[in-house]
């Protein structure tokens, strides 16, 4: 009778334990959810986290608070994410660069973008391209790639510091280009911009939101699109495919993300409402005005996809470029 209470009672602990999660998902969320955003205020991250959380809020009933956690090229931000409990209420908003960090931070970083997130979806995607200070005598790609190579290193290229996605990007350009450059690295684009806009640097991969404000005083000409199509904020710019360097592509892309392990009935109900956010009128149209495009699809499997996409390429141009940060 003894060993038959036992089973029994072991029996009801199991039960028990195995109820508690799912009794979690069909009440989640019973309290705010932090939105971890890896950057500063005011920078494109944080602008779509705050405009992606708010909608989310509605159908949640609960708020997405963003919580801004900067440093260490998204380091410290995406640590505390995945360091914290997969109960659904500490989220990240990451982007490409978290695929980049651990290849040019890798004795730093303690995670694997590929292994150690619990994706929620997709939120937006957006676009670089080229720009050159408006003194700099090229109209096109080829124009500059020409100039480029009669002056080997002559040409300055700025980017947000060594190993962010804007020197790769510069990198691979130089290297499709079959030419050589002289690398200057910022602490961010922002900084850059003062160099590039005086002519100090040459050219820049920025955002279309990041130079947008410069755009009509005329001292930056956009080159190059550096995506598979056009962009329609700037309709008249190829893209580099167009200039005969298919290779200077990158899908930049915007995703939230919680720890391994989230809970798959609570990443549903996180997936639903960012899906009915993304088709929110106002969000479509505040994404419009960021030149940023809502994501198409917001499935577990199509952010996995791109996540271990780019982690394999990019730490193939690192390791190609022997790109090291000090």
């Amino acid at each position: 009778m003894k060993s038959l209470l036992q089973a029994l009672s072991a029996t009801l602990v199991m039960a028990t334990a195995l109820a508690v999660p799912v009794v979690h998902a069909q009440s989640y969320p019973t309290k705010p959810i932090r939105l971890v955003v890896p950057y500063g205020a005011g920078g494109g991250s944080d602008i779509v986290a705050r405009i992606i959380g708010d909608e989310m809020g509605k159908t949640l009933g609960q708020p997405l608070m963003v919580d801004n956690k900067p440093g260490a090229g998204s380091m410290v931000g995406t640590e505390i994410v995945v360091r914290s409990a997969a109960d659904g209420y500490t989220l990240l908003l990451t982007d490409l660069p978290v695929a980049i960090v651990p290849h040019v931070l890798k004795e730093a970083v303690k995670y694997n973008p590929a292994k150690d997130f619990g994706p929620v979806g997709m939120v937006a995607g957006s676009r670089m391209s080229f720009y050159v200070n408006a003194e700099v005598p090229a109209n096109t790609i080829q124009e500059f790639v020409s100039a480029a190579r009669a002056r080997p290193g002559a040409v300055r290229i700025g980017s947000g510091g060594n190993g962010t996605l804007t020197h790769l990007l510069a990198e691979v350009f130089a290297q499709a280009g079959n030419f050589s450059m002289t690398h200057v690295p910022y602490n961010g684009t922002g900084p850059a911009m003062p160099d590039l806009l005086a002519g100090r640097v040459d050219g820049m991969f920025n955002s279309y939101l990041a130079v947008q404000p410069y755009l009509p005083g005329g001292k930056l000409r956009p080159l190059g699109v550096a995506s598979p199509a056009r962009a329609p904020e700037l309709p008249s710019v190829p893209t580099f495919a167009e200039a005969g360097l298919p290779a200077v592509s990158v899908d930049y892309w915007f995703a939230i993300v919680g720890p391994a392990n989230l809970p798959k009935a609570v990443a549903d109900k996180l997936r639903v409402a960012l899906g009915k956010a993304l088709a929110s009128p106002d969000v479509i149209e505040k994404f419009q005005r960021l030149a940023v495009s809502p994501a198409a699809d917001v499935s577990e499997q199509a952010l996995r996809t791109v996540i271990e996409r780019d982690f394999v390429r990019w730490g193939e141009v690192v390791r190609e470029r022997k790109i090291t940060v000090n």
